[in-house]
């Protein structure tokens, strides 16, 4: 698997992670995305009323991931980062 990342370390980086082979009904949407956003805690709520907005819903909310999914089934766990 490949990472990306900013070399300035500006930006987000994305990881790529296989699918569980036994998770058949997620694997039969190849299409489909599944992406990981992890962001300071005091913007995470923002983050999620942002994608609400724009047409998702949240599936799940438990605190520190919540998951939420767009209307063609693209999910985004959206991750908080505590303050040290």
């Amino acid at each position: 698997m490949t990472d990306i990342y900013d070399p300035h370390r500006l930006n987000p980086v994305l990881f790529f992670q296989r699918m569980d082979a036994s998770d058949t009904e997620r694997r039969q949407h190849r299409n489909r995305i599944h992406v990981d956003l992890f962001v300071p805690y005091d913007q995470v709520h923002a983050r999620i009323d942002a994608a609400v907005a724009a047409g998702g819903r949240t599936v799940t909310e438990s605190a520190p991931r919540r998951t939420l999914i767009d209307r063609e089934g693209n999910e985004v766990d959206i991750v908080t980062v505590h303050q040290a």
